[in-house]
């Protein structure tokens, strides 16, 4: 894996050195002669833009009002904003009107972006913003908690150190206005200069100018760039999954093709049951999800594994979600410890992963480009509302088979039903730590949850990964920087039916049992996504502190609440490979005394393993 995406990341960069740094030093020879875009390309640009007509972004320039709307607004996109020849490359389910069209504001997920005319150096901008890229909430003036960076990407894309951008630690307040501004970076070989429209505003920039004074945000040498925008509802953020959620539960989920295997590659089981579950579908021939309600069913094929029977009773069952790029066979690396502890292991591939490839557009990094883009933004949604049909088959139909432990002649069952589907437990791995969370969320039936190596907003997971190199490409490679950057942006639009980061403040609220595992160093699902996902949890630290993740108070060891989060450290693993180790931390022996505690509070066996 290592091999493989250091060797992307080393092609690119030197794709990059060959032809960005040929443009560098031509591309800003007059400070003016990339800005007031609107002015130059006579297009229905924003005020302050300065290559891309779309940044600032997100921008109340392109809202209009709407008192119908939970926040008085609704977006309303001008035609040619991005240019036609990469709008038009997007597919079905990614155009600019399936991204905002209707909606009442912007991503509570969205990075607030600004392009600016000059390269600027990276170390001139602090990693929280400094007082050189601020956020104020509107209403209060509070200066929001962010993290800044330098964008990478626009490097790869011939104008290195020209876009900046401000991600929420959490989220942006749902139906929230919010006032950024940008000032004092130093340039690389001059400062960037503020566009034109900034020196003599129109009364939209005068306003938010001024209410960035009001705040305290008054840089003496001016700002370089500013923007204002609403944060859309959290009923537009989370109603898709949970409308999605709702009619599956409503609908049956049978199971067929039931069968019984020896259980060869798993320590202290009886049996390996494979077979296919009706889940409801909510996609369109193209891949793409309809909130709206199931397109059809599909039968995907699941593995269960029953334990060694400890007592005469059933087993309680684990739901277990796989990580990105593998499938459900992964299962196997926990499903031996649920065993030792009695408890059953049951795992379904997300789509486009394992099984469920054909005819659903293939492998998952096959959907790695523009045309496919709503199939890939849909996924994790469909993914999702998948485990919620899967936990209604268990109920439903699960709770009678008696089919283990498999014997040689045949004759299978011992009186005694398998699966105990009254007492259901999460367990997720990375994209099933993600993804999972939303799952334990939205399915009340499960008792508790353990996410290995979890994180929350999609978008910046994928676009601080290490695993970038191989998502990269669903931007139209033609896009320059300030598109790039604009259709990124647009990203957190569309991903925000699918992103079960929405749904992580009422699961924080319900003090419901998760425990998260993370591992120091980890350059797959980087430390400020769990970062994330532990702040809005409200979990407390287990152990000692080996990320800068911010907790909920500190303990030693699990309590009886069964709520926390453990840093591992990798020591199998070199500088070169810690990225990587550092995702794989729940491999190590210094990972599995968490697990062992977690199952034996959950299922009482008081079991080590």
């Amino acid at each position: 894996m290592t091999t493989v995406v250091g060797a992307a990341l080393a092609a690119v960069v030197l794709a990059a050195a060959g032809s960005g740094c040929a443009q560098l030093a031509n591309q800003f020879d007059d400070p003016d002669a990339a800005g007031d875009a609107a002015e130059a390309q006579q297009l229905p640009c924003a005020e302050l833009a300065v290559g891309s007509c779309a940044l600032p972004y997100p921008s109340d320039e392109f809202t209009v009002a709407d008192p119908a709307s939970p926040t008085g607004l609704r977006i309303e996109l001008p035609d040619g904003l991005v240019p036609e020849r990469l709008t038009d490359q997007l597919g079905p389910g990614a155009s600019l009107d399936d991204a905002f069209g209707g909606r009442d504001g912007f991503s509570a997920l969205s990075p607030v972006i600004f392009e600016l005319n000059a390269p600027v150096r990276p170390e001139s901008l602090p990693a929280d913003g400094g007082d050189e890229l601020v956020v104020h909430d509107a209403s209060t003036g509070e200066r929001m908690e962010i993290r800044a960076e330098v964008w990478s990407e626009a490097t790869l894309r011939g104008a290195p150190g020209t876009i900046v951008m401000a991600w929420p630690v959490t989220t942006w307040e749902y139906g929230h206005t919010y006032v950024a501004g940008v000032s004092g970076l130093d340039g690389v070989f001059m400062d960037p200069v503020a566009p034109s429209a900034l020196r003599d505003p129109g009364p939209g920039t005068a306003a938010t100018l001024a209410e960035l004074r009001a705040f305290g945000s008054a840089p003496p040498e001016g700002f370089q760039s500013v923007t204002r925008f609403t944060v859309g509802s959290h009923a537009q953020a989370s109603s898709a999954l949970e409308t999605m959620a709702a009619a599956a539960r409503a609908e049956d989920h049978p199971i067929r093709s039931l069968e019984v295997q020896p259980p060869l590659l798993v320590d202290h089981a009886s049996a390996v049951l494979t077979g296919e579950v009706r889940l409801t579908d909510f996609r369109d021939a193209d891949g793409v999800v309809h909130a709206t309600g199931p397109t059809g069913h599909e039968w995907a094929p699941f593995v269960a594994v029953v334990p060694e029977r400890h007592d005469p009773a059933p087993a309680p069952v684990a739901v277990y979600g796989h990580g990105l790029t593998i499938n459900k066979e992964s299962m196997l690396l926990v499903a031996g410890t649920n065993a030792a502890h009695g408890v059953a292991t049951i795992g379904i591939d997300v789509p486009n992963h394992g099984a469920r490839q054909a005819g659903q557009g293939g492998y998952l990094l096959d959907l790695t480009k523009p045309g496919e883009l709503g199939r890939l933004v849909g996924m994790p949604a469909q993914g999702i509302v998948d485990h919620v049909s899967l936990v209604s088959a268990l109920v439903d139909h699960m709770g009678s088979i008696d089919l283990a432990p498999w014997d040689p002649d045949g004759s299978h069952g011992d009186g005694v039903a398998d699966l105990d589907t009254s007492l259901l437990l999460y367990e997720g791995t990375s994209m099933g730590g993600v993804l999972g969370a939303g799952e334990f969320a939205l399915a009340g039936e499960f008792d508790a949850a353990y996410l290995q190596v979890p994180g929350a907003g999609i978008l910046d997971i994928l676009g601080h990964s290490m695993l970038w190199p191989l998502f990269r490409g669903v931007i139209p490679h033609s896009a320059d920087a300030g598109d790039a950057a604009a259709l990124f942006g647009a990203a957190s639009m569309l991903l925000d039916r699918s992103d079960p980061t929405h749904l992580l403040g009422a699961l924080g609220e319900s003090r419901r049992p998760v425990v998260a595992q993370v591992g120091a160093g980890d350059a797959i699902v980087p430390w400020q996504a769990s970062d994330r996902l532990v702040r809005m949890l409200g979990l407390p630290r287990i152990g000692p502190a080996r990320t800068g993740i911010t907790a909920s108070g500190q303990l030693d060891a699990l309590g009886a609440d069964g709520r926390g989060f453990e840093e591992i450290w990798p020591l199998h693993s070199s500088p070169a490979t810690q990225g990587f180790m550092g995702h794989v931390v729940f491999s190590e022996p210094a990972a599995q005394p968490l697990l062992n505690s977690w199952l034996s509070s959950r299922t009482s066996t008081g079991t080590t393993g």
